[in-house]
């Protein structure tokens, strides 16, 4: 898509304005391409082997990777009408489409934007009288969430006496590879109460190399380990610092693989290296255990710098991306590590 090599900052930067031009409308300040060459110097502070052609490199790769991985109202909306025609959920009165989360998590907002016939119930718990469902949410990542829902609504569906059919499970964006092992438990007792489960999504990343699936996520090559920062937060925690000669803390560089985020490899390896460094950086200030510099990770003994996503929704940034994309706040008081840090797509706690 992206091919003119003449391209300056500010034309990239503004291109990345677009694509995530309508994230939180009326609650973020929709960012300018003065504000994303700002993101750019910030990092540029930290990584300072960052000359103009890799600063040039960084904002295309961060182009390339919001161009797959960022979900506009828009895109979201394209997607989802030909679910509801397929799954026959347009036909409304036999479908209740669950809202099972908390108050204001992605998934009910993903479920407040869709626009359905009459008929379609929105419902936070199993009904005996409709015998199908769906499940709608915006990405599943290690499949510890899903697992849980999966588990709750078994549970309903157990003390009910007629009992639903059929449950299709939709996400914008599925990390089978870490996604699938965790269900096996919740969709036995699904299949031992006669329910149907479907799975379908839109698109289906890999957080593992491999030649037949695309690699979704960033997952820095070992050159990587060379760097000053990365040196300093293997001193600041000593669980990593025991994992540093593990393989599933560092990508092959010469292994082939499907890049599902990025244009080139020298795309790829920039923003890594520069996120990774970032994150390094702002983790050795915050010390907070379930940090990493890629991402939030589910438990402390999980070998890796973060989950590496660059996911985000029009509503939300995933806390699984780069902490450099969504942690801090600059009105916060110096005293303050928020303070800290700029991020591009401000996260709302959920």
């Amino acid at each position: 898509m992206y091919q003119n090599s003449d391209q300056n900052e500010s034309q990239v930067a503004e291109e990345i304005c677009q694509i995530i031009a309508d994230y939180q409308v009326g609650i973020t300040p929709q960012r300018n391409s003065s504000d994303v060459i700002n993101f750019v110097d910030n990092v540029n502070r930290i990584c300072e082997w960052m000359g103009s052609a890799e600063r040039l490199l960084f904002l295309q790769g961060l182009r390339s990777a919001l161009t797959n991985s960022y979900w506009s109202a828009t895109r979201i909306k394209m997607y989802m009408r030909p679910l509801l025609s397929m799954t026959g959920v347009n036909n409304g009165q036999d479908w209740v489409m669950l809202a099972l989360q908390e108050d204001e998590s992605s998934q009910l907002r993903l479920v407040r934007d869709v626009k359905v016939s009459d008929g379609l119930i929105i419902s936070p718990e199993i009904l005996e009288t409709h015998d199908s469902y769906i499940y709608v949410d915006d990405a599943a990542y290690t499949g510890r969430t899903l697992a849980r829902y999966l588990d709750r609504i078994a549970s309903e569906i157990s003390d009910m006496s007629e009992k639903p059919r059929q449950l299709v499970i939709w996400h914008l964006v599925e990390y089978s590879n870490a996604t699938m092992g965790r269900l096996g438990e919740p969709l036995a007792k699904l299949q031992n109460l006669n329910v149907a489960v479907t799975f379908q999504r839109v698109e289906d990343f890999n957080t593992e190399v491999s030649s037949d699936t695309k690699l979704g996520v960033l997952f820095p090559d070992r050159s990587c380990s060379e760097s000053i920062l990365v040196h300093k937060l293997f001193r600041a925690n000593p669980f990593l610092a025991k994992a540093r000669d593990n393989p599933r803390l560092w990508r092959d560089p010469n292994e082939k693989f499907q890049d599902g985020l990025f244009a080139s490899s020298a795309e790829r390896h920039t923003v890594e290296l520069a996120m990774l460094e970032v994150g390094c950086w702002l983790y050795i200030r915050t010390k907070s255990p379930k940090f990493r510099p890629l991402g939030y990770v589910g438990n402390f003994t999980d070998i890796s710098f973060g989950f590496g996503s660059m996911f985000a929704t029009c509503h939300n940034s995933a806390n699984t991306t780069p902490i450099a994309m969504w942690w801090g706040d600059p009105t916060a008081h110096a005293s303050n590590p928020l303070s800290l840090w700029t991020p591009l797509l401000p996260r709302m706690a959920q």
